[in-house]
């Protein structure tokens, strides 16, 4: 008998005879999360029901995310939610996740901008747990600050989960949609141009979405904004982000070339992927972190060093006159 898919109910109800759903916490474009407590290990949990989509199939939907709950039972990261179990009842399917206790980095802006060690420090964790997912073949496509949770690690050092990978794409599954017409996933401050134009996919589409999300923290404000949704996708799609040093020039060049880097509209100028843009980013850190005098002496020294080399060529090389 096929299941019967109904909207989940507001009020406490009961999965598998095992986890109590509780009151809703999140909703976003594909599903909705619920608090919930699992009462064969007592814990807590938060249990996500995924959404009907306008053109989807009961079939098909039931097929994605059961294919989607394979491959993220493999996926254990730091930096990334945990899926504890994953399963189908009247109502449909739903991914049991750890719960976290934080806050989302979406609530965390209410206090004021990142400093640049904060945007350093969770652009490096969340760059982490999507090369994980990225190596699964699992591309989140809604980076956005409510999907990134902040909170404290058992040994008091600060810690960040991304959220609702129960809810992304298998990139297999993404280029079969796109064949057949396909829709565009993602929050519109921070989709990818590929992702409005209905082109190919890859992991990159997650690199854009991330640094549009932390020029937000930076900045406190997204780097498009128009009075329309379709204008706010035009300029992804016709624009660069404007130069977050007008913003923020304590950012420094390095970290700020590193970042508009994540957010070029063509993937290929964009790293090759986020285990690659960890490495730069360490090498933007380091260049920000020499004061201006080490700065000075190290071009310098470079300098002196490439000299004799261009001399060398010059007497070799050069034009000759007579």
């Amino acid at each position: 008998m096929v299941p019967i898919m109904t909207k989940p109910s507001s009020t406490a109800y009961w999965i598998a005879g095992r986890y109590r759903v509780l009151a809703p916490i999140g909703s976003g474009g594909l599903g909705v999360v619920y608090s919930g407590w699992d009462h064969e290990l007592n814990r807590p949990v938060a249990i996500k029901r995924v959404r009907e989509r306008e053109g989807s199939t009961l079939h098909g939907l039931i097929e994605e995310s059961f294919n989607e709950g394979r491959a993220l039972a493999f996926l254990r990261h730091p930096h990334v939610v945990r899926l504890y179990d994953f399963g189908m009842d009247r109502k449909g399917p739903y991914f049991v996740m750890e719960r976290i206790d934080g806050e989302t980095l979406h609530h965390r802006l209410d206090a004021g901008p990142l400093t640049v060690s904060e945007f350093c420090q969770i652009a490096r964790m969340a760059l982490e747990g999507l090369s994980a997912a990225h190596r699964l073949g699992i591309i989140h496509l809604d980076m956005k600050p409510s999907n990134i949770m902040l909170h404290q690690t058992s040994d008091g050092r600060p810690g960040l989960k991304l959220l609702d990978f129960g809810l992304s794409r298998l990139q297999k599954d993404i280029h079969a949609d796109r064949e057949k017409g396909g829709e565009v996933f993602g929050t519109y401050y921070y989709v990818a141009p590929e992702q409005i134009a209905l082109r190919p996919l890859g992991p990159k589409a997650d690199l854009y979405s991330l640094g549009h999300v932390l020029y937000h923290a930076l900045a406190r404000l997204p780097a498009f904004r128009a009075p329309s949704v379709e204008e706010v996708l035009q300029m992804h799609l016709r624009q660069d982000a404007p130069p977050i040093l007008e913003i923020r020039p304590d950012l420094g060049p390095e970290l700020a070339g590193w970042l508009h880097g994540l957010m070029s509209r063509d993937p290929a100028n964009r790293p090759e992927s986020a285990a690659v843009a960890i490495i730069e980013l360490g090498r933007a850190e380091r260049l920000y972190a020499l004061s201006p005098r080490e700065k000075q002496a190290r071009s310098r020294a470079a300098k002196r060093a490439a000299s004799p080399i261009r001399k060398f060529f010059s007497a070799a090389f050069g034009r000759r006159e007579g």
